[in-house]
């Protein structure tokens, strides 16, 4: 019996040693169950990579991600996954950005949460500048991602668009739902641009979904139509368009400021605002009798980060209606 006893003895202070004893190498195991009496244990070794499942760049200004100027700065962003089963915790991650910046292939990334246009990401990169010159076009970069049991893998191909060229104004134009020449409810303003702009350039936090706005047609005698936020507060960066007639007489009249709201979307290149009820101000019928000009401001951005060029759009010849 006292025979017995002490080779039970040695054996659990054997295995208390093994359990102890410093890991070798680099394929580390968790154990996930003891199996009672007979006192084995099972154990599961990581030997799968991490996986880098999305990455982006997005100017450092903010706003969509995706594409990058020449001579700009920018950060990258990814979302890594430990594979591993179990896992052992991502030990770095690393980008390639050469084809962006040169030199720069293997750039630090740093765990945390971060938001890229409404999407999350896990890892993000500091602040890195674009080269200059940088030629238009698109260029791919990697990120590599190793776990803390040496596991790595090299995800290739994600894509950034090189954009140096600043959006213009193409058009303003009008669509009538009631009487012609008269600014009214339902009437729709359009203004078009030669690319997408980035719509938090335009007003802050909006991603072009449907947002409440207040339009203002002057009643001086060249009426002047302006975008304005929800509260009326505050002018957005949409320029002027001025139609080169009185479409209001006596004081300016405001489209959706209460009751009935104005509501801007954009789609592509475009900007939509359809008016709301009016709340102020008497509009009346008119004609515009030189081309109307819509006067655009170097705010809004592209994604990559270039300002609108501040120019003159002329409409139409007269005789056209404005509304």
């Amino acid at each position: 019996m006292r025979r017995r006893l002490r080779r039970a003895l040695a054996a659990a202070g054997a295995a208390a040693a093994i359990l102890a004893g410093p890991l070798v190498g680099s394929a580390l195991a968790a154990f996930t169950s003891a199996t009672g009496a007979s006192g084995t244990f099972s154990a599961a070794s990581d030997f799968a990579p991490p996986s880098v499942t999305a990455a982006v760049i997005q100017k450092t200004a903010g706003g969509l991600g995706g594409a990058i100027g020449q001579g700009r700065t920018y950060r990258v962003y990814a979302n890594v996954v430990d594979a591993g089963n179990p896992p052992t915790g991502i030990a770095t991650v690393r980008a390639d950005v050469s084809a962006v910046t040169p030199g720069q292939t293997a750039v630090v990334m740093t765990a945390g949460s971060y938001t890229v246009a409404g999407v999350s990401y896990n890892y993000a990169s500091g602040t890195l500048t674009a080269g200059n010159p940088l030629a238009e076009g698109t260029r791919t970069y990697s990120v590599t991602a190793i776990d803390v049991a040496a596991n790595a893998s090299t995800t290739l191909g994600f894509v950034v668009l090189v954009d140096n060229t600043r959006p213009v104004g193409v058009s303003a134009a009008t669509t009538n739902a009631g009487t012609a020449g008269l600014v009214e409810q339902g009437d729709t303003l359009t203004l078009t641009f030669s690319e997408p702009l980035d719509p938090s350039t335009i007003l802050s936090g909006w991603n072009g979904s449907a947002t409440n706005v207040v339009v203002r047609v002057t009643a001086a005698n060249r009426s002047l139509v302006t975008v304005r936020n929800a509260s009326s507060s505050a002018q957005l960066p949409l320029g002027t368009w001025d139609l080169r007639n009185r479409y209001v007489s006596g004081t300016a009249a405001n489209f959706g400021s209460a009751g009935v709201p104005s509501v801007m979307t954009m789609s592509g290149s475009q900007v939509t605002i359809v008016l709301g009820a009016r709340t102020s101000g008497t509009p009346q019928v008119g004609q515009s009798t030189t081309q109307t000009r819509w006067t655009t401001v170097t705010t809004p951005t592209d994604p990559a980060g270039n300002s609108v060029l501040a120019t003159t759009v002329l409409g139409p010849a007269p005789p056209t209606q404005a509304f």
